[in-house]
């Protein structure tokens, strides 16, 4: 490490030294990180050890807080990973590259797009034309996965170029052939692949140095345009939102070139022309106004402004003709016309005409909308007139049911889950006016998570509902109350079709509660159930255990549908044995029948790298009592394919013996789970 500027020297911290005497334990925590990484970065240089080394830098790269210049600065470094990458050459043709050799690779390109993407190693890394060893892989045509991961991997190391603005890395990608490459893997690659590409070229048309270079000869703007043609075509049978965004900002921004323009009168797609891609665009109003503004500039305004068709009110045309970013903050007379227009659309879902239609207006009309009275007071009455005509219905349809029985059906079809739904399956969102814009996102998330529903979910999906999907639907069915004059057999007769399919028993026998049926089942027997949870980043994870024996882990954003999921995980798990002469969850105990497993960690470890799966790593969970009699809690997990094992140990005196209980129970869940 000769080479290390005073900055990154062997005695320096990456976060640099510390400001207080208070941060001597982060202070040591970023020592300790300096040093792995540097050790590890001294391991590239070392032909037996470079394989470890590469696998644990690509890992922990965004740890390291300047990896990128030590990376660059350190000795031999940079000339090992272009050794990695020059050494498959010879398998790329005839394609024979292993699934070995593509990690091991990828692992290295991983590294260099750290180096690409740093800004004080950028220009360097640029000027030394690093990027041009990459190309032979751009330039490969199997569609195997390892050549996929290769290239894709590539594309980001070239990605990570263009996402700064920057002319000089343009000029660079432009005078070294990139677009012909990008639209290789436009054409033949992975749906992501396909993504990444695009977006580069999508970056360098942005800069006006692109854009000149694209649009001087016809063979270039035509070769672009044929393969964006061609992607167009595709996504009418196999929809991708995040392809057709960038597909979409190349087109607009090619529509800037006078001539380009011109040619794209007669070339663009039809398909952009019509409606074929409004659902695909329904939750993306940028993408929605990029589209408006092509055809536009393409065909004039009048033809935008009929494109966009739908219930796309928010895209207004100014007095010019364009469309700009305010476009989205409504003026009252584009209030106005707007209501009127998702007034009559609700009407016509509900096949009901209002005497009142400020009723329906206030429905409609979120808190955050401070120009008008809000939904909350109808949303009140909607809820209790809700619940007391499906109370109703389940007394009459169900006349044998206890009362316990009867509550569980009504709150099934009153829930959050279930009046989100109906607002998502009629496209009531769309017509609340509000100024939260984070609201959009949560609606965004949960309506395509339903769209990839293929039955009737009772009890949480894969997104949480948004409370304000289900305020909706209660909201609205008040106003219809109030306009009947509080008529509750009228409003059921009106509302009962948005609430099909109704949750009847059967459904509920199908799908009951799954923690509640794990907790009953588990009884039964006597067995203890614990459900922990933990956060790893944005996702909550829930691990259950039996008898503080590990079943099953499940992880989503919200911590109530990961323990849904796990407990579901769990019943299917359980439910077999239960069926097979009730056989116990023991799994064969360690040589003295105790609960530990001598050497579990060792063990552990062993079976780990037998399997092929990644090192577990431990962590202290929980650590108390004063100094002379401490106990710790360790977890230990794991990342495999199908998810992440997680397990926390049985508290210990030793942070080694708490270690080994951890390893003990993973090693019982993997025997469970038939992973070893």
């Amino acid at each position: 490490m000769a080479n290390l500027p005073p900055s990154l020297s062997m005695n320096v911290s990456f976060g640099g030294p510390s400001s207080s005497s208070n941060a001597g334990g982060a202070q040591g925590n970023r020592d300790r990180k300096m040093q792995s990484a540097e050790q590890l970065v001294l391991d590239l240089s070392n032909p037996d050890l470079r394989e470890n080394a590469l696998l644990e830098l690509s890992k922990k790269r965004e740890l390291f807080q300047d990896l990128a210049p030590l990376l660059w600065n350190s000795f031999g470094t940079i000339a090992a990973l272009l050794q990695e990458i020059v050494s498959i050459y010879p398998v790329l043709s005839p394609p024979n590259l292993t699934p070995a050799q593509s990690n091991r690779v990828c692992n290295a390109l991983a590294l260099l797009q750290c180096v690409a993407s740093h800004q004080d190693t950028r220009m360097s890394f640029l000027n030394a034309h690093i990027p041009l060893y990459l190309y032979p892989f751009l330039n490969t045509t199997s569609k195997s996965r390892p050549f996929e991961y290769l290239r894709l991997t590539s594309l980001g190391v070239i990605g990570a170029l263009v996402k700064v603005d920057d002319t000089e890395v343009i000029s660079f990608l432009l005078s070294t052939e990139i677009i012909p490459l990008c639209l290789r893997t436009m054409e033949m690659g992975s749906e992501l692949s396909k993504t990444v590409a695009t977006f580069i070229v999508q970056k360098i048309l942005l800069d006006d140095v692109g854009l000149d270079y694209i649009c001087t000869t016809a063979e270039r703007f035509f070769a672009v345009g044929r393969v964006l043609g061609n992607m167009v075509v595709t996504l009418a049978e196999q929809p991708s939102s995040r392809l057709l965004k960038h597909i979409i900002r190349c087109y607009l921004r090619l529509s800037d070139n006078p001539r380009a323009c011109d040619a794209l009168r007669s070339c663009l797609p039809d398909m952009l022309r019509d409606a074929t891609f409004s659902s695909c665009l329904r939750e993306d109003p940028t993408t929605r106004r990029w589209l408006q503004q092509l055809l536009h500039n393409v065909q004039g305004p009048r033809v935008a402004l009929q494109a966009g068709g739908g219930f796309d009110h928010l895209l207004s045309a100014k007095g010019n003709g364009m469309i700009e970013d305010d476009a989205y903050e409504l003026k009252s007379e584009d209030y106005i016309m707007d209501m009127v227009t998702s007034v009559r659309a609700v009407e016509e879902l509900l096949t009901y005409r209002f005497k009142n239609k400020r009723l329906l207006e206030e429905a409609l009309t979120h808190s955050s909308y401070t120009d008008s009275a809000s939904y909350q007071r109808l949303e009140f009455v909607g809820d209790a007139a809700l619940g007391l005509a499906i109370s109703n219905f389940v007394f009459l349809a169900y006349p044998d049911l206890d009362p316990g029985q009867l509550s569980l059906i009504r709150a099934a079809n009153i829930s959050t889950e279930k009046l989100a739904r109906v607002a998502v399956r009629h496209g009531l969102y769309r017509y609340v006016r509000h100024n939260a814009a984070a609201l959009d996102e949560k609606v965004r998330d949960f309506v395509l998570a339903v769209q990839q529903e293929d039955y009737t979910v009772v009890y949480g999906g894969l997104v949480k509902a948004p409370k304000i999907l289900a305020d909706i639907v209660e909201s609205v069915a008040a106003a219809v109350y109030v306009d009947c004059e509080f008529d509750l057999k009228r409003l059921w007769v009106i509302f009962r079709g948005l609430l099909e399919p109704i949750v009847t028993l059967d459904i509920l026998q199908q799908q009951p509660q799954p923690v509640t049926m794990l907790f009953e089942l588990c009884q039964k027997d006597g067995k203890r159930v614990d459900i922990k949870h933990w956060r790893k980043g944005e996702k909550n994870i829930a691990t259950v255990y039996v008898d503080g024996r590990y079943v099953a882990t499940s992880s989503s954003e919200q911590k109530e549908n990961a323990k849904l999921h796990a407990a579901t995980a769990a019943l299917q798990k359980l439910l077999p044995s239960k069926e097979n002469d009730r056989m116990s969850l023991d799994i064969s105990s360690a040589i003295n029948g105790t609960n530990e497993i001598e050497g579990a960690k060792q063990k552990l470890h062993e079976l780990s790298n037998k399997k092929k799966l990644p090192k577990p790593s431990y962590r202290i969970v929980k650590e108390e009592g004063p100094a002379h009699e401490r106990k710790f809690i360790c977890s230990v997990h794991i990342e495999t394919v199908d998810g992440l094992f997680y397990v926390m140990g049985e508290e210990k005196s030793r942070v080694k013996d708490a270690e080994n209980s951890a390893a003990s129970l993973m090693i019982r869940g993997l025997q469970e789970s038939k992973y070893i």
